[in-house]
């Protein structure tokens, strides 16, 4: 459990920061409270086939495999265009309608893929609730679901 935790916190940690060496994720790992060394975070590194590419800024950093952040954007897709029954909108708020048992496991994923514009994802088993930060993340977030249900 520590390691798939450990290996979701370096995930995040990576698509939100610039880390350009292992001794870096080290001191970010050990701040966060886990408890490694180098010769852990360069397993992490090859387990979790991080690579090191240019960010935006043109900063030499680790980077997740695209196909890991694809296949979770497919994963929900395929989710949506099978369990989407409605949604009904409110400003910074949305409910979406599923088939029994669907909305847990959408909720889990839209919170993965959009956490950077959303506040809270709750869900029970055939509904969901999100909550942007605002009315312009729904917005972008709305638009975005709508394209994965339309592929």
């Amino acid at each position: 459990m520590v390691k798939k935790e450990r290996h979701r916190f370096i995930a995040k940690v990576i698509e939100t920061q610039a880390v350009a060496t292992q001794e870096e994720l080290v001191e970010i790992l050990k701040q966060a409270g886990f408890d490694v060394t180098q010769a852990t975070v360069s397993r992490d590194i090859r387990q979790m086939n991080l690579t090191k590419a240019e960010n935006e800024a043109g900063v030499l950093s680790y980077q997740l495999p695209k196909k890991e952040i694809l296949g979770e954007y497919g994963r929900l897709s395929r989710m949506l265009r099978v369990a989407y029954k409605s949604h009904k909108r409110q400003n910074e708020m949305m409910v979406l309608s599923t088939l029994p048992g669907n909305a847990p496991a959408i909720a889990n994923a839209i919170d993965t893929l959009y956490e950077d514009d959303l506040f809270t994802v709750m869900s029970n088993d055939n509904r969901l609730l999100i909550i942007a930060k605002d009315e312009w993340h729904m917005n972008k977030v709305w638009q975005s679901l709508q394209q994965l249900m339309e592929e």
